[in-house]
Parts: C-alpha cells; structure tokens; sequence
C-alpha cells in the first residue's frame, strides 16, 4: 500500500539573527493539518532548547523514502533562510551559521527528492529569501535533506510553495484576536485556511464512478495565495509587502490535500465542458493576477465580456494595470497623473511644482518636514478635478478617464 507522509520543521533560533516566534507554531500547525488529512507526520522543532541538525532532518526524511512505498511527500519549513546565490537557497538550523554544514540547501534537496522513488514531493518553505546577513551566513553551504539518488531512473513530481520572492522577507504578526498571544506567519496562516477547507476557490470535485472526491490541487492554491498573502500582510499594516511564489508541476489526481466534504460553491472537474460567459468575478480574478505580477495586457478570454457593464469594468481593469507611475521622486513625495492638468492647488505653505512628459504630468512635492498630513486640489482641462492626500514620503498615481478619476493608488 503507498504511503503519504509529512515532515514540519520549525527552527524559531539561528545563530546571530533575532530569534522568531512563528516558526514553531507553523510547523505545529501544519502537522495537526497534515494529520487531519492521515498522513504520517514527523514534527521537528527547537521547542524547549532542541536543536534542530541537518543529521535529524536527513534521518527523518531518509525513514520515509528507504521503503519505496510513499506516494507523497511534504516537507515544511518555517525558519530563517536566505539566499547565498540565485541557485542556493539555504534553511538555517539551529547550529547555523558557526556551523556551514548546519543549513538545509533547498535546491539540492529538491534536485535528489525529484528522484527519491517518491511520486509527489511537496516544499513549502515559510522563509526569508533576502541575501545572507553578514560574512558567517554567507559562508554558511547546507547541504541536502534527501539521500543522494542511487540512480536518476526515476523522475517525480515536484511542487514548491515560497512565501516570499526572492529578495524579500517572509513576515510574522501577533494574532491579536486570539485569547493568548499567538505569533503566525503570514504565507502559513494563508495556506491553511484555504487548506482547510474555507476558500472554495481552491477546491476542484473530481468523481470516479459514483464516488466524489474533492481535491485541492496545487495550481488552484498558487492562485489564491498570490492575492491573499498580500492582502493579509497590508491589514496587517499598510507598510507590509509579501507576494508568494509557487512553482507548480503536478496534475490530478495528484493534490496537495483534499476534503471529505465538499465547500460550497465547488469548482467540478471531468471532462471538459462549453464554458459560460465570464462574469465579473472572472474578470477581477485575471487582472488582480496581472496587477500582482506587474503584466502590462489582459487575458483575451477574460476580455470577452457580454454586457456593456463588463466591458467598461474590463476597459478600466486594463487602463490600472497599464499604469504604473514614478517609483521615486527627489522630494521622496509626489503623484504621476495620467492625464492633463490644468492646475495645481495647495495650501499652508506647501510647495508644489508640476511637469509633463507626454500624456502623463508628475507633481513633486517639496516636503518641509513639518506636517504629518496636508491636502492639495488638482484640476483637469476636462473641467473636473480631485483632492488628495499627501503625506511626507508617500508616492501615488492617478488614473483617468475623460469624466471621472478611475482611480488613486
């Protein structure tokens, strides 16, 4: 009979970084899912001064895969990592970074898991991915958790889940509505809940015979982490930024987990059917998919709208995702406004200046440093005009159309 294990690593301490206080409750919640679904599960964590060694890790995922029984495989990780290289991804262990071996190197592994004999390998890494800290990170090299391929006969399905982009940090909150003060990861929280069963987007129902089953495939998660990681980290404070990553190579009936009952409303898979028209709901999707990876054009098909409302909604999804305003100006505040101006106004001594290029008019404002909020009004040659807020180093583009501000961002 084939097997499905998990193996949840939490490290909350690394050497000569702050130490965390999510990665242990991640890794812990994560296994009590992994349960719930009746896999086998390793849970490793530094909780009560364990340390975590590359040597455990390796004996725990080599238990799993020595039996050439194991249909599929997560491994979870919620810690400190880096990047040495763009090719070198390393998860820090307790002993990291005095010790260089005591790293897990993540492209390695998923190079010797893809032919490990097991069919699905599923990463999911709850990581920083910005370069190595000082000179001892980055003389840190890790090496792999999976044993080294006795041959490459065998080629598996690999998935990996990243919470952040490369570069960038993976962030923790204080979960402030629970009784106890409970720290959580961002890109964990969100993976969960979905896997739970709370975002019927996610799940897709796949019968065989008479039998239902209704499976949550890796491709449809990618989807919905891409808007809801973000989305979570700005409530959490507008400051916050993280967009996940997802790499995603398996097919159903492979899956990441699956219900016993099915969500409502619920996706249905089978044979392919005539699709209806898309709603808005299709079309909100495909451009928040576009905005989040900075695409300048739409999807074709999402464009096929059938109603005048769906059409104009399209038009102005395509007109935001197509502009995209100054990163910076030299006053460290202004606005790109795509439009022409026919004045500027501001009050309390707030000096501002404007200037065109093109179609598009920028406006610098001169920050005295003094204030923590003013307002200015800018009028347009189309005879109307808007107020917006300024704040000292805040950057906004305005967008619109020949009768109405689409949008201020």
């Amino acid at each position: 009979m084939m097997a499905a294990a998990a193996v949840a690593i939490g490290v909350n301490r690394t050497g000569h970084l702050p130490p965390l206080e999510g990665a242990i409750p991640g890794a812990t919640d994560f296994a009590d899912w992994a349960r719930s679904q009746g896999l086998t599960v390793t849970l490793i964590t530094d909780e009560d001064g364990h340390e975590v060694t590359l040597s455990e890790l390796q004996d725990a995922i080599e238990a799993i895969v020595e039996p050439r029984n194991c249909e599929k495989l997560i491994v979870y990780f919620a810690g400190h990592g880096f990047l040495l290289s763009p090719q070198v991804e390393l998860w820090l262990l307790s002993k990291a970074p005095d010790r260089a071996s005591e790293a897990v190197n993540v492209q390695l592994s998923r190079d010797f898991a893809r032919y490990s004999g097991v069919g699905h390998v599923i990463f999911v890494s709850d990581a920083c991915r910005s370069g190595g800290p000082t000179h001892r990170h980055r003389s840190v090299l890790g090496g792999p958790i999976f044993p080294t391929p006795p041959n490459y006969d065998f080629n598996g399905t690999l998935d990996t889940f990243y919470a952040t982009r490369p570069g960038d940090v993976a962030l923790e909150y204080a979960d402030k509505n629970e009784a106890v003060r409970n720290y959580k990861g961002v890109f964990t929280e969100c993976l969960l809940h979905a896997l739970r069963g709370n975002e019927p987007e996610v799940v897709e129902e796949v019968t065989q015979g008479s039998e239902s089953r209704w499976l949550i495939p890796s491709h449809l998660l990618d989807r919905h982490l891409k808007t809801a990681v973000p989305v979570k980290a700005e409530t959490i404070s507008i400051h916050l930024s993280q967009n996940p990553i997802v790499i995603s190579e398996s097919h159903l009936p492979q899956c990441f987990g699956q219900l016993d009952r099915p969500p409502r409303p619920v996706m249905r898979g089978g044979p392919p059917v005539e699709s209806p028209p898309p709603d808005v709901g299709d079309l909100v999707a495909s451009v928040q998919d576009e905005v989040m990876s900075f695409v300048a054009h739409t999807d074709e098909a999402a464009r096929e709208a059938t109603t005048d409302s769906q059409r104009l909604f399209a038009e102005q999804m395509n007109l935001l995702v197509a502009s995209r305003g100054r990163d910076h100006y030299e006053t460290e505040t202004g606005f790109t406004v795509f439009g022409r101006l026919s004045s500027v106004t501001a009050g309390d001594a707030l000096g501002v200046d404007a200037f065109e290029e093109g179609e598009v008019t920028h406006i610098r404002v001169h920050d005295p440093h003094d204030y923590e909020g003013r307002s200015i009004l800018i009028e347009f040659d189309s005879n109307f005009g808007t107020v917006l807020a300024i704040k000292p180093g805040y950057i906004g583009t305005v967008t619109l159309d020949e009768t109405q501000v689409v949008n201020v961002n």
